[in-house]
Formats: C-alpha cells, structure tokens, sequence
C-alpha cells in the first residue's frame, strides 16, 4: 500500500485491507508483480459480470421510474 493511504488510516483499517488483499490473492481475483497489484483474468472477469449486473439493475430502476411518471 502507498504511504499516502497508509497514513490516512487507522490501524483497524489497514488491517481490514491487509486482510481483503491477502483473500484477494489466494481467491486469485488479484496478483502481485513487484510493488503493483493487477486484476488477474479471473479477478476481471468477475468485475465485468457484477458491472453488467449493476448496469442492468440500474436500467430496470430507471424503466420503472419512467412508467411511473
């Protein structure tokens, strides 16, 4: 993590997001290279499935607010 961010969080927080990076990478949604952490394909792949989750949620939302105007 960057010292910016670190700086900027408490001690449980930092934990907390040691923690989710750590199950991250052993659920192989993410991986290290040097300093860098990048978005493995699977890691991706799962991303783009929520996105499009979100986006035809978000669609519905916006129809039936349009019917009931």
């Amino acid at each position: 993590m960057s010292m910016v961010l670190e700086k900027k969080l408490t001690n449980q927080e930092l934990i907390g997001c040691k923690a989710a990076i750590h199950s991250l990478t052993r659920s192989q949604f993410i991986d290290k290279i040097g300093n860098e952490y990048i978005l493995t394909d699977r890691g991706f792949s799962d991303v783009q499935l929520k996105y499009y989750a979100l986006n035809e949620i978000t669609n519905l939302r916006i129809s039936i607010m349009n019917k009931q105007l």
